[in-house]
This record gives C-alpha cells, sequence and structure tokens, in this order.
C-alpha cells in the first residue's frame, strides 16, 4: 500500500510539473502578445458573448478551488505524520 501511495505521489507531482511547465509559458507568451487586447477588441466589436465571458469565469474558479483542494490535502497528509 505504502508503494501505491508513492507512485501516486510521484505520479501527481509529474502531471503537475508538466502542467505548469506549459501553462505558464503560454499565460506570459498571452499577456505579452495583445492576445488579450485582440480578444476584448472583437467582444467590443460583435457586442454579446457573454457565455465565452461566463466560461472563463466558472473556469478560472474551478482552477482555484482544485488548487486549495490540493493544498488542503498536502497539509493534511503532512499533518498526519
Amino acid at each position: 500500500m505504502a508503494d501505491l501511495k508513492r507512485w501516486t505521489a510521484r505520479l501527481g507531482a509529474l502531471f503537475t510539473t508538466l502542467t505548469l511547465s506549459i501553462l505558464v509559458p503560454a499565460a506570459a507568451w498571452a499577456s505579452t502578445n495583445g492576445v488579450a487586447d485582440a480578444l476584448i477588441e472583437e467582444r467590443r466589436r460583435r457586442g454579446g458573448g457573454g457565455g465565452f465571458f461566463l466560461f472563463g469565469a466558472v473556469c478560472c474558479v474551478g482552477v482555484v478551488v482544485v488548487i486549495v483542494v490540493v493544498l488542503l490535502l498536502v497539509s493534511r497528509g503532512r499533518r498526519r505524520k
């Protein structure tokens, strides 16, 4: 059972590293490339488009919730030892 927990922790660390190695540079590129300005301009030009921004807000809240849950599980696991 300890081996399973160890491998699960290793896989979690691997997936977290891979995700961050992709998302952090993509966010930096988008912030310096004017992508956000283009999206805002398109929104103004078209009007409407509230569903897209609502989806983005829900997605953002979901990511924050996942991060908080992971932090709580990690801190809870450290207290048990």
